[in-house]
């Protein structure tokens, strides 16, 4: 099998089933051998701020000499992101065979699996292969049925800030979402880690750890922000100083998360220094997050896509302009809250270019353009492709004003490589 044919095996998949749960992939795993029991996680479950957490843990485990496998979805630039060891993609001959070795075992399977579950076997067989000493892996959706709970009790579960999300699935409170995303927590792990949020949704949390006889940790954010700046933040905690080049104060609250889960590690035989921890921390990679690529013009690129994503974009702006003018690059799926995504940002907003999203779920730009005219009252274009979206963005863009493109993560990897980001 080449590297193109194991895409193409991998994306003829479903990738969702009409009957929820972990009956395939136990089933796909016991088939290979279970490799998954063979290894160590940290399983992060949340509606935001998941993928920051797995990276700077990544990061930081990397840094203090643990071979470190890293989870994500979804990709960026290139499906072999989803599965990396030390921050390195998986090469394209060892996915091509190891997908062609699990679609032997899936072949054998009355119902076949997903297209996530497939992955995922791919992914824990990839890193069985290769004697990760740790994992860190992030939940697809939910937690309780997602895929990756096919895992034995991780040394640390991590429940990161729950939204309204995925409602028709995962429950209509945050209470109902909340239990779900719990679903990871196993008797066994050494400790559950819970970014401060909403109490109703810790309690919930609090009461699924003592059902399962964990521990509850609450990461509070206690840094003052020293500097802030298109290079990232400087914060301060307990006189250690530490340089996070992801932007926000939402992230000042996922690394409290991250050093919450590091103590938890350390207690469990884990050998972390500070000063693994502070290279991990300033060498963490998470493109597309309120990422600058370039200044002048400020260009800014957020792969935010629901409410919270959209309400945390605008405070970053807040906190690095005093009074933020924006020319928007805009494209959503339409299947997603659109007015939600939008309302935040939209006061700063000066103009706006349409762009669709390369996705069979995009909103069409023109679509897009006259919903933006209508709701907002503002002057809106709309381009019939990403690059030629970029170029009248810039193109509009006057003294003191900043380009920022959102709304769907699908636009990402094409306007980073625009800007020669790979």
């Amino acid at each position: 099998m080449t590297y193109e044919q194991a895409l193409s095996t991998i994306h003829e998949i479903p990738w969702k089933s009409k009957k929820p749960g972990l009956n395939r992939i136990t089933e796909l795993m016991h088939l290979m051998g279970d490799p998954q029991k063979k290894l160590k996680y940290i399983h992060i479950a949340g509606s935001n701020g998941k993928g920051s957490c797995a990276a700077m843990l990544s990061s930081i485990l990397t840094s203090a000499g643990y071979k470190t496998g890293l989870c994500i979805s979804p990709y960026i630039h290139r499906f072999n992101e989803r599965m990396q060891i030390n921050s390195v993609p998986i090469a394209d001959n060892d996915l091509a065979e190891i997908t062609e070795y699990v679609k032997t075992f899936a072949d054998q399977m009355a119902e076949y699996p997903t297209e996530f579950e497939f992955v995922t076997a791919i992914t824990l067989e990839y890193f069985s292969r290769n004697n990760c000493d740790i994992v860190v892996i992030e939940v697809g959706l939910g937690g309780k049925l997602d895929a990756t709970n096919v895992i034995p009790p991780p040394v640390a579960a991590v429940i990161m800030a729950i939204g309204m999300e995925h409602t028709e699935i995962l429950g209509d409170t945050l209470e109902k979402i909340a239990r779900e995303k719990a679903g990871i927590i196993k008797p066994g792990s050494a400790g559950v880690v819970i970014s401060d949020q909403q109490q109703s949704v810790i309690n919930t949390v609090s009461d699924v750890c003592q059902d399962n006889y964990c521990k509850l940790i609450i990461a509070k954010d206690l840094f003052v922000c020293k500097n802030v700046s298109s290079e990232g933040q400087v914060l301060i905690n307990r006189e250690v100083e530490y340089l996070l080049p992801l932007l926000g104060a939402h992230q000042r609250q996922n690394l409290a998360t991250v050093l919450k889960v590091i103590e938890v590690l350390k207690a469990s035989g884990y050998s972390i220094s500070d000063s693994a921890v502070y290279e991990g921390v300033k060498n963490t990679k998470w493109p597309g997050r309120f990422e600058f690529l370039q200044k002048q013009p400020p260009f800014i690129i957020d792969g935010g896509h629901n409410p919270q994503c959209s309400q945390t974009a605008a405070a970053t702006l807040r906190e690095l302009y005093k009074d933020p003018k924006v020319v928007l690059l805009a494209g959503v799926l339409k299947d997603k809250d659109v007015k939600g995504i939008l309302d935040p940002i939209m006061p700063m907003v000066k103009k706006v270019v349409t762009i669709t999203p390369p996705s069979p779920r995009a909103m069409q730009a023109t679509e897009l353009s006259l919903l933006l005219s209508k709701e907002y009252g503002v002057k809106s274009f709309s381009c019939t492709d990403i690059k030629s979206g970029i170029n009248k963005a810039l193109s509009l863009a006057e003294d003191n004003e900043i380009v920022m493109a959102y709304g769907s993560l699908y636009s990402v990897g094409e306007i980073r490589e625009y800007f020669g980001k790979s």
